[in-house]
């Protein structure tokens, strides 16, 4: 039930965001917006930080998915202001260029922060660009973009699954390592359950005594 409030306020907060981008365009200068746009976006994707301190997971990935949206939100701005010539860029090019620099910022932003979803969104993100730029090209230049993208894919199923994939912690099952005990001394690995022979363990004084035998199995070394 958490999560689901949480995803419908995320939502909610993305759909005022696009309705001030763009029914509210004309009420504030271009700096004003620019200004206010930037602004927020910087802080939806810093806040995740401050929220995983809080042990706030969930709500750190509502947050982050909703700078991602605001970066969409950012590109849609350049182009209505033309910022760098963004408007004399045809729109299906400023499209696939918006969606891989965005792909490239939320990749690196998965490396930043400890959350699950930014890396798979810029995985999905990464399967538009190509496409859309041979969109008004040939069927063999859009066949050659879909045939790209899946062997980037492929290397990245190859080559990142190795990178990313977490290290693997003992279980119970191992051998624990020597233990101290009263008197100074080391004992024995540790054999859970109690199952097995135990090794030398140290008794107050220093002295060692032989491995210990379970009561009536036999008579103990001395």
């Amino acid at each position: 039930m958490q999560n689901l409030l949480l995803v419908l306020g995320g939502l909610l907060l993305a759909v005022a965001a696009i309705v001030f981008t763009v029914v509210s365009w004309g009420q504030i200068g271009i700096g004003g917006r620019a200004a206010i746009l930037a602004g927020i976006t910087v802080l939806a994707l810093a806040v995740p930080k401050l929220l995983m301190r809080r042990e706030l997971a969930a709500t750190a990935e509502t947050i982050a998915v909703l700078g991602v949206a605001l970066l969409f939100l950012d590109g849609y701005a350049a182009r209505r202001v033309g910022l760098a010539g963004a408007d004399r860029i045809a729109a299906l090019d400023y499209a696939a260029l918006l969606i891989a620099l965005i792909a490239l910022v939320v990749a690196g932003y998965s490396r930043l922060l400890p959350l699950r979803l930014p890396l798979p969104v810029a995985v999905v993100l990464a399967q538009f660009p190509l496409p859309l730029l041979a969109l008004s090209e040939t069927a063999p230049w859009f066949t050659a973009a879909l045939v790209a993208t899946a062997a980037a894919d492929a290397a990245f199923l190859v080559f990142g699954h190795g990178r990313n994939k977490p290290a693997t912690v003992p279980g119970d099952a191992g051998t624990a390592g020597p233990a101290m005990v009263p008197g100074g001394g080391l004992a024995g690995p540790a054999v859970p359950g109690g199952v097995g022979t135990a090794g030398p363990a140290m008794v107050p004084g220093g002295g060692l005594t032989g491995p210990a035998v379970p009561e009536g199995a036999g008579t103990a070394r001395p």
